[in-house]
């Protein structure tokens, strides 16, 4: 006896299939990519939150937080602005405050 299947057993498993992901929650759903905000930062080495914060003039203790949850994968909106408020602080900044972080930032790795 070889194994087959009828067609109407085929059809009628992909639409069970298929209303399982429609009605799925967007964060359940497969992508295959990671939703937003939910990357990890998986580096090695030591950021100086409180130099980068200093030198491009934002708030240590926000930028600290929106650090700790981009390495823990767990970003919001709020995290996000952040991190986007010290991009800009670092497009504006002198030559000199633009190497300063660079250094920085030269001494975190990804983790291999």
């Amino acid at each position: 006896m070889k194994n087959s299947i009828s067609i109407h057993v085929l059809r009628r498993l992909i639409k069970e299939e298929a209303k399982i992901l429609l009605e799925a929650p967007d964060d359940q759903k497969p992508t295959g990519e990671v939703p937003k905000g939910k990357e990890k930062a998986d580096t090695k080495g030591t950021l100086d939150i409180k130099k980068i914060a200093e030198t491009l003039g934002v708030d240590a203790g926000k930028f600290a937080e929106a650090v700790r949850a981009a390495k823990a994968g767990s970003r919001g909106p709020g995290h996000n602005a952040v991190l986007g408020d010290v991009f800009v602080k670092l497009m504006e900044a002198s030559p000199e405050d633009t190497v300063k972080v660079m250094n920085v930032l030269k001494k975190v790795e990804e983790k291999k």
